[in-house]
């Protein structure tokens, strides 16, 4: 049986936690991510100097990959001689204005993200992801 292996990324974020760079990686591994989770706080206290406005901890897995799919690599099946014809219809695109409020709709935050931009620092926990945010104040 292998033991699971958590990591915790320490990244810097901006104030509305859209766009983040990695800071660093915390050395301590952990074996479930609720382990990993309950020290994050502590380990955000040492990011507060860091130079962004909110310090976001993320508690995964590292990605797994397969060793048989490393391994072996297929050879690419030749194509057939005839190619079938496909008639496709021409795609009807909807006009300007419903482009235009499509654009600035997407553009605005909904009212949960100004919730959690302007509210307490988020916190999030599942069974095999978990991130803890907090604001910088000086």
């Amino acid at each position: 049986m292998q033991t699971a292996l958590i990591l915790m990324t320490i990244l810097g974020c901006d104030d509305a936690v859209t766009q983040c760079n990695y800071i660093a990686t915390a050395s301590p591994r952990y074996t479930t991510v609720a382990l990993c989770d309950a020290a994050s706080a502590g380990q955000l206290a040492r990011f507060t100097d860091a130079g962004y406005p909110s310090v976001v901890a993320v508690c995964q897995k590292p990605a797994e990959t397969d060793p048989q799919q490393t391994a072996s690599v297929e050879k690419p099946q030749s194509l057939p001689e005839t190619v079938p014809q496909v008639t496709a219809e021409p795609e009807t695109q909807p006009g300007i204005a419903a482009r235009a409020v499509t654009l600035i709709s997407d553009a605005l935050p909904t009212l949960d993200g100004i919730r959690t931009a302007i509210g307490k620092p988020s916190h999030y926990a599942s069974a095999s992801y978990s991130w803890l945010a907090r604001k910088i104040t000086d």
